[in-house]
């Protein structure tokens, strides 16, 4: 942070005071600049302290009042006015526009040269900027960390919590891959609309625009001159030269890591397949399993999880999605590929949001269909159960053309119904509804509607006879019927699990 004008009134040696625009005294001063002319503003940049011994002051109130107000417009840090030399004292003229304005005057004496001013300002600053720079080469090496051990999202995230702001990374497609906070389509939106017009340039390129929103700015991912990507941050402010040179070595790790060999990444993909199928399997176990998967960022004893996505991606590309998302979103996982589906094993209590990551990103990559499958926590020796669960939750998911079924969340119908055709569904119901059904069509009877509201009502007569609108003993009577024709006793537990199994293969036949 700059000095202010506050800073400078505690310096004893240089004995300065404070005698006007008190409101300004916390503005940041920038630089020192000692000049005599009547309007400097056009030459200066903003945050300077202007020093003057008033030798050239305007002679009318007028025009130092005009003095003042031109000083601030250029967004000067304040007014030192050195005095005994040309003036006793500050003006009043000069003291009642500053304080109109909140440009701070200080009042310089004769015994206190400019150069001690300029001096004390400087060293502040050098060491302003020693202290910035310091802290951005511990900000690089976080990153560089970051980019090894967390990879692209790794990069992304620490990036955004150092500048508060919201950075992603997007391919040439604007596909985003990492994203911090996750949710990046405004900032899709803004980046497609600026780079229009930079789609016909080769290489690198940088722009910055500011609007309503923020500051954005997008920098190329590329290597050997190719295009790669794009790095895109919005913050509510401009830039700092340091932070601008961060957010350019922020690049370059992104592309270097894209540009990682493919050989490299398909050899960690088949390390990753490897160790998944000898854990499902229980050829690798115990304190073995825990070495091999403690470098990918598992703990020995983290409970883990099973998923399994489907998509109408090609099987390569499938692969690729999930890798990148999971990757970016700095989650230790394995990954398998096969015919039409990917699995994946992660940490359990990331499990749910790293399948909607998976599954948003595969739509953002182009699939028109996507399902997942998730299966229930577990430590390692019961990753085959997870598996076999996240594989019946999918095929459930594909019936239901839903985009994620968690197998915690199934309920016994679902487990016993949940991936029948529906003709099989009916068939099931006919089996046992059959011989009721025909009856209710024949003599336009309510014998199917009798034998749910009976069940629904776990067997009391008055409660289902009320929910019918009918007598009891016309429910009896109605009961004694469905025995009938069924051959079943609504006595029967066995029996009526039947029933409850029927009606509900029923309605998801109908439904």
């Amino acid at each position: 942070m700059a000095p202010t004008v506050g800073w400078l009134l505690t310096r004893p040696e240089l004995c300065l005071r404070l005698v006007a625009g008190h409101a300004g005294a916390e503005r940041e001063i920038r630089w020192v600049h000692a000049t005599e002319l009547e309007n400097p503003g056009p030459w200066m940049s903003g945050g300077e302290l202007v020093l003057t011994t008033g030798l050239r002051l305007p002679r009318t109130a007028q025009r130092r009042r005009a003095y003042v107000e031109h000083l601030d417009r250029a967004g000067a840090a304040g007014i030192g006015f050195g005095i005994e030399l040309s003036h006793p004292q500050v003006p009043r003229d000069i003291l009642a526009a500053a304080d109109g304005c909140g440009l701070p005057v200080l009042e310089v004496p004769f015994a206190t040269p400019f150069l001690a001013i300029s001096r004390a300002v400087a060293e502040r600053l050098g060491t302003e900027r020693l202290d910035e720079v310091r802290r951005m080469v511990a900000v690089q090496a976080r990153l560089v960390k970051a980019t090894m051990d967390r990879g692209v999202g790794g990069v992304v995230q620490d990036l955004a919590r150092h500048l508060d702001g919201r950075v992603a990374v997007l391919d040439t497609g604007l596909a985003v891959l990492a994203a911090e906070p996750q949710d990046a389509s405004a900032l899709v939106a803004r980046v497609e609309q600026q780079i229009a017009t930079q789609r016909r340039l080769r290489g690198r390129f940088g722009l910055t625009v500011s609007d309503d929103v923020g500051r954005l700015t997008v920098q190329t991912l590329a290597a050997a001159n190719t295009r790669r990507g794009y790095l895109a941050v919005v913050t509510g402010r401009a830039l700092e030269p340091l932070e601008q040179l961060l957010v350019s070595q922020a690049a370059s790790l992104v592309a270097l890591e894209l540009e990682r060999p493919r050989d490299l990444r398909t050899r960690d993909r088949e390390i990753r397949a490897t160790l998944l199928d000898l854990a499902a399997s229980g050829a690798l176990s115990g304190d073995g399993l825990a070495r091999h998967v403690g470098p990918l960022g598992f703990g020995a004893r983290d409970p883990v999880a099973a998923a399994v996505v489907a998509s109408t991606l090609p099987q390569l590309r499938a692969q690729e999605v999930v890798d990148e998302t999971l990757t970016a979103a700095g989650l230790p996982f394995l990954l398998d590929g096969g015919i039409d589906e990917v699995v994946v094993v992660t940490t359990g209590p990331a499990r749910l949001q790293a399948a909607r990551d998976v599954a948003a990103a595969a739509r953002t990559a182009g699939a028109s269909v996507v399902a997942v499958g998730v299966g229930t926590t577990q430590e390692w020796d019961g990753i085959a159960k997870s598996l076999r669960q996240a594989r019946y939750a999918l095929r459930l998911a594909r019936a239901r053309r839903a985009e994620l079924v968690e197998f915690a969340d199934l309920g016994v119908v679902d487990l016993l119904f949940g991936v029948q055709e529906t003709a099989a569904l009916a068939d099931l119901a006919a089996h046992v509804l059959g011989p009721l059904e025909h009856y209710d069509q024949e003599h336009d009877g309510e014998l199917v509607a009798s034998l749910a509201a009976f069940l629904t009502h776990n067997g009391h007569w008055e409660a289902a006879a009320a929910r019918l609108g009918v007598h009891r003993h016309s429910l009896r009577h109605r009961v004694r019927k469905i025995e009938q024709l069924t051959g079943r006793s609504l006595d029967s537990a066995h029996d009526r699990t039947e029933f409850l199994l029927a009606l509900a293969a029923r309605d998801l036949a109908n439904g």
